[in-house]
């Protein structure tokens, strides 16, 4: 196996050294890159193709498939697939995660938003989704993460693994009245997801039970969270662990509006056994209805009065909890290799009929 990437300095040599795997990194400037999304711009070319594909990294790209003329080339993510076409006579798959192309609707009808983050958005959307239209129809796999998400005849559905700790899975607790919500703190969507649940929602639930905690957890919380501080809430930065906040908590909460992929906080809240309320755009994505294994809310009344039924209701609790354990058992690692081996098995077959 060997890897070619393109990455900013430090980022994951140490990862790669682990996996003991041949590697070669490809570094850009952010002011090149940037001159080649605005090249791009008068044109039908992805926005974030363009960034990405830098002189260096298209050459360390052909000289690796020259020296290693492998079997397969595996393209991480939309951006990545620069030389394409040019591995048309061996097998490609192209692993898009999620379908970034919504996200960018997504952007781009979200008001909140300042209005030259909705105007690129408007822009990308169209040329990322004729990127992905083409990519379905010519590679030999689509790997997506979340099942809402398929696109074409050869997708196939590549769950992110999970880690099942079963001192988490098989503990008996009886858990205080602590809501919590886990995530990086430094992206957008979960910043708005959590200024909109304390101002909309937060009152009503502290007014219910006024023992109610709030445990915000996350990487590298902007002022706007940290100044959420109170007597209810609690903001804990860049923790070594967040299955701890699970153990104490009584119900997770998932309010992201901007979602593409199925969420990893809503996974890791099913693994611990924690119930969830979640957004319906979080719930649809992960293929969830409302109240199969997640409680689903809009309104800031009608996330509070989710939260509250959780709190206070015993039975639905261990309902929601059951059903959603039984969701996540297919993000298993196990399970998560096999799917990813019958992908390629097909994508083999697929290039050798072409």
């Amino acid at each position: 196996m060997s890897v070619v990437a393109l990455t900013g300095p430090g980022e994951i040599e140490d990862d790669l050294a682990q996996l003991g795997v041949r590697f070669r990194l490809a570094t850009s400037r952010r002011i090149f890159s940037f001159a080649r999304a605005a090249a791009a711009l008068p044109s039908r070319k992805s926005l974030q193709t363009a960034y990405c594909s830098g002189i260096q990294f298209r050459g360390l790209v052909r000289a690796e498939a020259a020296r290693f003329n492998p079997d397969v080339v595996h393209f991480n993510v939309l951006r990545s697939t620069v030389d394409f076409d040019r591995f048309a006579s061996i097998v490609r798959i192209v692993d898009l995660d999620d379908i970034r192309s919504d996200y960018y609707r997504q952007v781009a009808s979200d008001h909140s938003l300042p209005s030259g983050r909705r105007a690129i958005a408007r822009l990308e959307r169209p040329r990322m989704k004729s990127r992905e239209a083409a990519l379905a129809a010519s590679a030999d796999a689509v790997l997506l993460s979340s099942p809402a998400e398929a696109i074409g005849a050869r997708s196939y559905v590549i769950r992110t693994p999970m880690e099942f700790p079963g001192n988490t899975l098989n503990r008996q607790r009886t858990r205080s009245p602590n809501v919590l919500f886990v995530g990086k703190l430094d992206y957008a969507a979960n910043v708005e997801a959590v200024l909109s649940f304390v101002r909309e929602a937060w009152p009503a639930v502290i007014a219910a039970d006024e023992r109610a905690r709030l445990h915000i957890v996350g990487a590298k919380p902007p002022d706007a969270i940290r100044s959420l501080v109170s007597e209810s809430i609690t903001v804990h930065a860049d923790v070594p662990a967040v299955w701890p906040f699970y153990d104490e908590a009584a119900v997770a909460i998932v309010p992201v509006e901007s979602a593409t992929g199925v969420q990893m906080k809503l996974l890791q809240a099913f693994v611990a056994r924690v119930p969830v309320v979640a957004s319906p755009i979080t719930a649809a994505q992960a293929g969830l209805k409302p109240g199969n294994g997640v409680l689903v809310a809009e309104s800031g009344q009608a996330w509070a009065n989710a939260v509250i039924r959780i709190l206070r209701d015993q039975q639905l609790r261990a309902e929601l909890v059951a059903d959603a354990y039984e969701h996540v058992k297919p993000w298993a690692q196990d399970q998560v290799a096999t799917a990813l081996r019958s992908a390629y098995r097909a994508a083999v077959v697929s290039q050798e009929s072409r």
